[in-house]
């Protein structure tokens, strides 16, 4: 359960109560979805009903606490994006947004959402860390008999960023060639590092597709992160602090 409060300032009149509802929409497919998946949802009137728009005095902001249950069935770790808007009840329509154009998505905040056993905790040993931000705890490394393996990486988020950082996975050969590469954002971009919270633990499988004779002579194994778009790399230390 979350609970948003948003601020209203009343501008004009409507000509009947409005609904307003808030809902936790999945930050991953914003930009790729036109309806993302909604994992929490409340339609409510204002003030549980005290507070019905048609009546609102104008020019007298206020604020409305609005409690949301996240749905059983959403996936966590999970960042969220909060939308908030009005609906119409008797005609079901959804009030236009505007920012000062028109929008689609009212967004006006954000959240990670967390089951009990995925909240914070005390900081664990790293083996590296990134940008003095971002621990790498545990590589583990499976399979690779197939044509594929499994690589399963052990982040802890030592302190917040406002950035949602690209991890990558480079399987290089005896002569430096690339056997197998994965740029990816962690968990598919459904949990950002900037959603992470100090002591956050995020634990993400990946999947190497190896070529033919991959395993024969030594392999080299990088793994890090950069700044999307720009590309930047986070810097990297080891336990120790050297670079």
């Amino acid at each position: 359960m979350r609970t948003s409060k948003p601020g209203w300032e009343p501008l004009g009149r409507t000509s009947a109560p409005y609904a307003v509802f808030v809902q936790l929409l999945d930050v991953s497919q914003l930009e790729v979805k036109y309806s993302p998946d909604v994992w929490a949802r409340r339609e409510t009137y204002p003030g549980l009903g005290n507070r019905p728009t048609d009546r609102w005095p104008l020019q007298q902001a206020f604020c409305d606490k609005v409690f949301v249950y996240v749905f059983a069935e959403a996936p966590t770790p999970l960042g969220a994006a909060i939308e908030v808007g009005f609906t119409d009840p008797e005609h079901t329509d959804r009030l236009q947004a505007t920012d000062p154009d028109p929008m689609d998505l009212a967004i006006v905040g954000r959240v990670p959402v967390l089951s009990p056993q995925e909240l914070p905790t005390a900081r664990r040993p790293a083996q590296y860390i990134l940008d003095n931000a971002i621990g790498l705890n545990d590589i583990q490394l499976s399979g690779g008999t197939a044509g594929s393996a499994t690589l399963t990486l052990t982040w802890q988020s030592l302190r917040a960023v406002q950035y949602d950082a690209t991890m990558f996975i480079h399987l290089r050969g005896a002569q430096g060639e690339m056997l197998a590469q994965v740029d990816r954002p962690p968990l598919d971009g459904r949990f950002p590092t900037s959603y992470w919270l100090p002591g956050q633990v995020v634990t993400d499988a990946v999947s190497l597709e190896l070529p033919s004779g991959a395993r024969r002579g030594p392999l080299t194994l990088n793994v890090g992160m950069y700044k999307w778009p720009s590309l930047e790399r986070l810097p990297v230390a080891d336990a120790a602090g050297a670079a």
